[in-house]
């Protein structure tokens, strides 16, 4: 696939993101949504295990490509495995706990995710820089 920035303009997308962290060296997730109007087409996480250093221009491109490829596919993938995040924290766990998917096309937002929409602003991507 092509650069997912420049997959998300031939798409007429508008890519959105967020970051959580959990603490000190506790992991964190990154989320990209892509909207089409008001709607959120897509939704791709990225999560950083407390055993990487985050790194929000590494997450931001992760997020944004399985958002991108969601919506290319027309369907969501990549399941989260929960046996594989022992080692992470309860506030991990908690935040993993509404998804089934790192990818997901037409994604139902959840309880948290509707208060911080409301905050979010459109990212302007370029080619290569996430």
């Amino acid at each position: 696939m092509r650069h997912p920035e420049t997959k998300v303009e031939e798409l007429g997308l508008r890519p959105f993101f967020f970051h959580e962290k959990f603490g000190d060296n506790s992991g964190a997730i990154t989320y990209c949504y892509l909207k089409e109007g008001d709607n959120v087409v897509a939704r791709g996480l990225a999560v950083c295990s407390p055993m990487d250093v985050f790194n929000k221009k590494i997450g931001r491109s992760i997020a944004l490509g399985r958002a991108v490829e969601a919506v290319i596919r027309e369907q969501s993938f990549g399941p989260l495995v929960f046996h594989d995040a022992v080692s992470y924290n309860e506030a991990y766990l908690g935040a993993c706990l509404d998804f089934k998917f790192k990818a997901e096309y037409l994604p139902e937002i959840v309880g948290f995710e509707k208060e911080t929409m409301f905050f979010l602003k459109p990212r302007q991507v370029t080619v290569g820089i996430a």
